[in-house]
């Protein structure tokens, strides 16, 4: 086995390659999610414990960047208070009538309709 599989083996108690596991799962879950790049780094920093060098302190840190879901945007009209409303305030609302003997798309007589109370 290489030096540096044992060495990240042993970091963390043991933890580093379980949480570099879990984080390359969300990586590729939320690629699949976003359909944007993520990235994935992990990083050692090697620092000497004594000035001969004869010991080291080994840090490691993971570091997961991921795209948030594309979120669909909706059209909404301002009015001059400032408020929004998804009905265009300038128009108004359109008055539909019934008429007897009208026909179906199929060419049939439509039913009559009941008159609203």
């Amino acid at each position: 086995m290489s030096m540096f599989i044992q060495t990240i083996g042993q970091l963390n108690k043991r933890g580093s390659v379980s949480e570099l596991d879990e984080a390359l799962a969300r990586a590729v879950q939320q690629v699949r999610i976003t359909g944007k790049t993520a990235e994935l780094t992990y990083k050692l920093k090697i620092r000497p414990q004594d000035m001969d060098g004869d010991t080291v302190q080994i840090e490691d840190s993971i570091t997961l960047k991921t795209a948030n879901p594309i979120r669909k945007s909706a059209l909404f009209f301002t009015t001059e208070d400032g408020r929004v409303s998804r009905d265009d305030p300038n128009q108004g609302d359109l008055a539909f009538e019934e008429v007897e003997g009208g026909k179906t798309e199929a060419g049939q007589q439509a039913p009559p309709i009941a008159a609203a109370q």
